[in-house]
């Protein structure tokens, strides 16, 4: 019978996610058994966990996913490699200038993730200069629309009979309406 030891520390944590939001709980597990939680309802805790094994000398932190609403693990991404992901995706070698939302599908399809995603392509997308100059402009009126009404509901419909056909149809329909 062989006796393994752990000697690594688990961080254990839970998430319910949305598209607009997400949030996490945190349990922190040494290798002597202790725990040290967290129950906060935002993705703060996270890094309030992250902020505990730093604390408690833990020294192998490798990469960390997050699990998506489809069930997908998501690479987190520190602010200079997502800014550096937005710029590929955003004006790669096919990049074709997608809106923030599209740009946002886009990283998350290629799965990576980071708690302001959405804010920060958006922020990307207007700072972009090639989208600035070559994106359509508005061209209505800045002024209330003039809603025309009709005084009786139905005076605009009319119904015209065209006569009888011949040969009359497949299905012996000889007269048409319209």
């Amino acid at each position: 019978m062989v006796y393994m030891d752990k000697n690594y520390w688990t961080m254990y944590f839970d998430n319910s996610s949305t598209e607009a939001m997400s949030g996490a709980g945190v349990v922190v597990k040494s290798p002597q058994g202790q725990r040290w939680t967290n129950n906060q309802a935002e993705y703060e805790a996270l890094i309030i966990g992250l902020g505990i094994l730093k604390e408690m000398k833990a020294t192998r932190q490798e990469e960390l996913y997050r699990k998506g609403f489809d069930g997908l693990l998501l690479l987190c991404l520190n602010a200079k490699d997502a800014l550096t992901i937005m710029g590929k995706s955003h004006e790669g070698i096919c990049g074709a200038h997608p809106s923030s939302i599209k740009m946002r599908w886009l990283i998350r399809r290629h799965d990576y993730y980071w708690p302001t995603i959405l804010k920060d392509c958006i922020k990307y997308a207007r700072g972009c200069i090639k989208c600035q100059i070559y994106d359509l402009i508005q061209r209505v009126p800045a002024e209330a629309l003039h809603p025309i009404t009709k005084p009786w509901p139905f005076k605009g419909w009319a119904i015209n009979i065209i006569g009888k056909i011949s040969p009359p149809a497949s299905n012996q329909h000889a007269w048409i309406l319209v």
